[in-house]
């Protein structure tokens, strides 16, 4: 269902820019229609590809294959959307090293969490009222330190009660984060991967320094 359901929606854009095209001279934007509609199928298409984020412009390059049949357009998606997952899964476990080719797909993944997360607390209610950013910081804490007492109890979690307390407060704690960057429009995903890359060489992080006098043991 999902594949029928995306090669439909890539068969329904690509007759959107052929209407885009009869409809020069009448007053429209073509560029902008064209613009809207892709945006538009390609969220569609990230969408009924979800639990998995892939990069919107892996899809719109692939979606203007003309010369490909849309089932072919979503086997393709579908392989470098895995090919995606690998590589962060290999980050993620320490197997592969980040590579600066890696770096569109990292960013959009975190990226694409916090709008998920932002919107979701958008639509819940929880931006109604104004909320300076330092309560915002504190209920981020609030949540590590119920975190830490699920851990010092070793409780199970009251919500999801086939997973441990301290997990998913670390998660609501993450979740937290996500909105607040999400609120503040911050690009979360370029500033992990930028600090990731500088942790790696910074000497206070190297074993023999944190080994010495006046060194970060923890």
């Amino acid at each position: 269902m999902k594949k029928e359901l995306i090669t439909r929606a890539i068969t329904a854009l690509r007759k959107q820019e052929a209407k885009a095209a009869r409809l020069k001279g009448n007053g429209i934007d073509v560029a902008v229609f064209q613009e809207e509609t892709a945006d538009i199928m390609e969220e569609i298409v990230c969408y009924l590809l979800t639990n998995r984020t892939v990069d919107v412009g892996i899809v719109r390059t692939m979606i203007y294959s003309n010369d490909k049949a849309p089932e072919e357009v979503y086997d393709n998606i579908q392989t470098q959307m895995d090919k995606y997952v690998k590589k962060l899964m290999n980050y993620a476990t320490g197997v592969g090293e980040m590579k600066t080719t890696d770096s569109p797909y990292i960013i959009s993944a975190v990226n694409n969490l916090v709008s998920m997360c932002h919107n979701q607390s958008k639509t819940a209610g929880w931006h109604d009222k104004p909320r300076e950013v330092g309560t915002d910081l504190m209920l981020i804490v609030s949540e590590i330190a119920e975190a830490m007492e699920g851990d010092r109890k070793g409780l199970m979690d009251e919500h999801l009660p086939h997973r441990k307390m301290f997990e998913v407060e670390l998660a609501d704690a993450v979740i937290r984060i996500f909105d607040t960057a999400g609120k503040h429009e911050l690009d979360l995903g370029g500033a992990v991967l930028e600090k990731l890359e500088y942790n790696k060489n910074r000497a206070d992080h190297k074993r023999e320094n944190r080994a010495a006098n006046g060194g970060k043991k923890y």
